[in-house]
Parts: C-alpha cells; sequence; structure tokens
C-alpha cells in the first residue's frame, strides 16, 4: 500500500504540488492524468525523492521513504523518465542496471537469468548486444521498461512510457506492465496523455489540474464533467461495444461544429 498525505513542492516561491493525499493499492495501475503544467512528472519525482517535498508523508507498505537508504530505496521504487538516456551502453548492459541494488559486487547467475528472460520476453534478444544509440526511440522505452522489470520493486513510477510506441507496441506494454503487476503484486502510477490508452490499462484515475488533485476515481466513476473540468475542453465517454471507454471531443459529433474548431482548407 502507498500512502501520500499533504504533499506539497515549490520551486523557490513558485508552487507546483499543493496537498496532494492519495492511496495506492497492491496489484493495481493508477493513471496520473493532466494537461501540461499541472506537476504530474514532479508528482512521480517526489514520489521517488528525486525532488524532496517541502511537505508531507509518503509511506510504502508502511514505511516512511524518507527513512531508507538509496540502496534499499531503489529495491522499492523504479523510476522511468519520460526519455531515457542514450549511451554506449548494450542492451544487455543497460537492463542489468536494474540489478544494480541486490548486487553486492558481480552479477550472479539469477541476475543473468533475470535479463535473458525480460530481454526475451519484450522481443529485445536479437537486439541484446546493440548499444543504446542504434535504437529508435520506442525500442529505448522497451529497454527502460525491461530495466525496471529486473529491478523487481514494489512501486513503478512511469513518465509518459508510451510516447515513443507505436499503436501495436503501446498494446504489447500495456499486456506486460499488466502481467507484471499481477503478477509480482505490484503497484504502477504512470502519467499518460492519451486517455484513450488509459482506459485500457488503468484501473484507477488522479486528476491534477493547477498542481493539485481535482478528483481521485476507480475507473468505472470516471465522467465527461470530470474530464471537461480538469481539460477545461468538452469531452464525452462512450463504451465501445467491446466494453472499453473512449474518449471523444465533443465539438467532433456535430458535423459543422467540428469545420468551425478545425476549419479544412
Amino acid at each position: 500500500m502507498l500512502k501520500i498525505h499533504n504533499l506539497s513542492f515549490h520551486y523557490s516561491d513558485k508552487p507546483i504540488l499543493s496537498n496532494i493525499s492519495f492511496e495506492v493499492k497492491p496489484e493495481s495501475i493508477t493513471a496520473l492524468i493532466g494537461p501540461n503544467g499541472s506537476g504530474k512528472t514532479t508528482l512521480l519525482r517526489c514520489l521517488d525523492l528525486i525532488l524532496k517535498p517541502q511537505q508531507g508523508e509518503i509511506i510504502l507498505n508502511g514505511i516512511p521513504i524518507k527513512a531508507l537508504a538509496s540502496n534499499a530505496l531503489a529495491r522499492k521504487i523504479a523510476y522511468m523518465p519520460q526519455r531515457a538516456g542514450i549511451t554506449d551502453l548494450t542492451v544487455f548492459d543497460a537492463i542489468m542496471l536494474g540489478r544494480k541494488p541486490y548486487l553486492s559486487w558481480t552479477p550472479e547467475s539469477n541476475d543473468y537469468q533475470l535479463v535473458e528472460k525480460t530481454l526475451k520476453r519484450l522481443n529485445l534478444t536479437e537486439k541484446a548486444l546493440q548499444t543504446l544509440d542504434r535504437l529508435s526511440g520506442g525500442e529505448l522505452q522497451k529497454v527502460s521498461l525491461g530495466r525496471i522489470f529486473v529491478q523487481e520493486p514494489e512501486l513503478i513510477l512511469l513518465d509518459e512510457p508510451m510516447s515513443a510506441l507505436d499503436f501495436k507496441n503501446r498494446l504489447e506494454m500495456m499486456r506486460h506492465l499488466t502481467h507484471f503487476v499481477h503478477h509480482y503484486k505490484t503497484m504502477v502510477i504512470l502519467s499518460i496523455h492519451d486517455l484513450n490508452d488509459a482506459f485500457r490499462i488503468a484501473d484507477r484515475f488522479l486528476f491534477l489540474k493547477n498542481g493539485k488533485l481535482s478528483a481521485d476515481e476507480k475507473k468505472e466513476n470516471v465522467t465527461d464533467e470530470i474530464l471537461t473540468n480538469v481539460y477545461d475542453f468538452p469531452l464525452e465517454l462512450y463504451k465501445h461495444s467491446s466494453n472499453v471507454k473512449i474518449v471523444i471531443p465533443k465539438e467532433l459529433h456535430n458535423e459543422d461544429e467540428a469545420k468551425k474548431t478545425f476549419p479544412i482548407q
């Protein structure tokens, strides 16, 4: 269980997050939703103590994370930023870095086996000896996800993890994440801009607006009004025949209104 109580963060005199409180249960995926500049990335970085909140508590499975040494923290929380660093490391070595919190000196056989298993799962085996600077943006995202998987954390924080992936690879990443969460009973919080992807993968939604938590709802309780309020733009929810919810801008339902909003020359 992750418990956040009255978390606040500011740069100098500029407030970024104000009195954020919520809880996340094990074996769940939570979507962090909000417009650009609402504080999503800052919140994720605070939860991993990359940024130090000026106020509030972060408690993971009964332990205040500020009490943990860096190595212990790395065993419990994994963070994937929006852009992976491009270096001359091989794919294999980049994923092996996820085992660093567990290594006393050099990797052991179980570490190598876990990395090889992860490469196979993510269809990266043939690229294991390629360097990161030769990969596409989507492949770099998959390598970052592989590093997180071998880290075996209790909490996974993902900042727009599917932004560089095509449709097929996005669906595959959702499948991998869902499998990992249920197999290891872990928790995922991911910031995501594509609302339709969010409704495919997430159990729960946290809505940020102007650095404040404007709504905290289970997927089935998210409404048109909540979406419209957080984006200041009329949005509507529809349930597809496959029982998956999809989000559509309201103006696009009316052809004349659509032409006014998005004129075609």
